[in-house]
């Protein structure tokens, strides 16, 4: 309804209205964690704020996507696609960065009193993207320049029928979609329990377990803007679907490696091997998505997030019958499930332009400024 709501009115006062339940929220979860005292109830109250933080993730999530995604040239987002998604996956390592002081501190031990501290930490660094994101506007998006690239004015120029354009649009769209969910799917069965994994049977200290995921998000966010250079070369999803078997391979390995240091190294390669292309499957989603249903189809692009905490269930019953391992296979089956249904777009997506090539805004394309395009002006000036 939120995505809806968005494109129909106003992804403003849909963000406005997210930020609000994200206020309410992370100070639910607090006091569950700080004030409730007996246990029953507690669990009750952290499922209801987790539930209530839930809500805003979902509402606010499809509005900041899609008025990014009008604020980006077609054709050559890949660049500032993977540069958010950079960006957005260090903001991850701040968590574990800051368990990591607080076990420092207080004990490096997994103790309640330590871990209401850690929540209460996190809860409060909400406030400062919140306001970043209360900034948002509609009124420097960009007009033509990011409309599909099989908008009919485009698909005309290209020889294609408008139903034919359609039809292309929509396939590649649910295509990607469909292959992130089965994806996370997959990665929901066993994500939640690596901390678990690495503690009970490769007997990590809680401050060399968030080490490992402080270094993940560092690692991913570094080899994307490698991901990003060869896709010039190669192409997204090619690139996507190599990194990704990779990804997969090292997985696989994990399941016959010992329970020492060998196992967190090949964790490492593999996490930032799976998750570097998330820029580049986003940056073709919203190419080939028009600009009035940018929300819609972000919404269902995320719905990998509730797919995520939905097989981390199923996760959870196979670790305790089957063990970490059994599971990992699992995760890695679903995974080239995953790649198989993106390959089918290998030849249906285009290449990028070059940066800065073509990247012009005139009043009658755009009420926009082009970010891209004044980065190429500057490299020629300094040049």
């Amino acid at each position: 309804p939120a995505a809806w709501l968005a494109d129909r009115y106003s992804r403003v006062a849909v963000i406005r209205f997210g930020v609000v339940l994200g206020f309410i929220g992370f100070a639910a979860l607090v006091a569950s964690v700080h004030l409730v005292g007996a246990e029953a109830p507690q669990f009750y109250c952290i499922c209801a704020a987790l539930g209530t933080i839930g809500l805003f993730m979902g509402s606010q999530s499809s509005a900041v996507e899609a008025i990014f995604g009008n604020s980006v040239e077609s054709g050559a987002r890949s660049k500032l696609y993977v540069r958010k998604s950079s960006l957005k996956t260090l903001g991850n390592a701040a968590g574990p960065l800051l368990s990591i002081i607080v076990f420092a501190v207080v004990g490096d031990h997994f103790r309640e009193g330590e871990l209401r501290i850690v929540i209460a930490a996190g809860a409060a660094l909400f406030v400062v993207p919140a306001l970043l994101v209360l900034g948002l506007s509609e009124k420097r998006c960009l007009g033509a320049l990011s409309e599909s690239l099989l908008a009919p004015d485009a698909a005309a120029d290209a020889g294609l029928a408008a139903d034919a354009a359609r039809r292309r649009e929509v396939r590649i769209a649910a295509t990607v979609c469909c292959a992130d969910v089965v994806s996370m799917l997959g990665s929901g069965m066993t994500i939640k329990f690596f901390p678990l994994f690495f503690w009970k049977e490769v007997g990590l200290t809680p401050i060399e377990v968030q080490a490992v995921f402080a270094l993940a998000p560092a690692g991913i966010a570094a080899l994307a803007q490698v991901a990003q250079r060869v896709s010039k070369k190669f192409g997204r999803i090619q690139t996507t679907l190599a990194t990704k078997l990779c990804g997969i391979a090292l997985l696989v390995s994990m399941t016959r490696a010992g329970d020492g240091y060998a196992v967190v190294v090949l964790y490492l390669l593999r996490t930032w091997l799976m998750n570097c292309s998330q820029g580049l499957t986003r940056s073709v989603l919203n190419d080939y998505v028009r600009k009035a249903e940018r929300a819609r189809w972000n919404a269902a692009e995320s719905i990998n997030l509730f797919s995520w905490s939905g097989s981390a269930v199923l996760g959870g019953y196979l670790v305790d019958r089957y063990g970490y391992r059994f599971t990992f296979l699992i995760t890695a089956a679903l995974q080239l499930t995953s790649a198989c249904i993106l390959s089918s777009i290998v030849f249906l997506v285009q290449d990028e332009r070059a940066d800065g090539e073509g990247l012009r805004v005139s009043a009658a394309s755009s009420s926009g400024c082009s970010l891209l395009a004044a980065e190429a002006r500057e490299d020629r000036t300094v040049t």
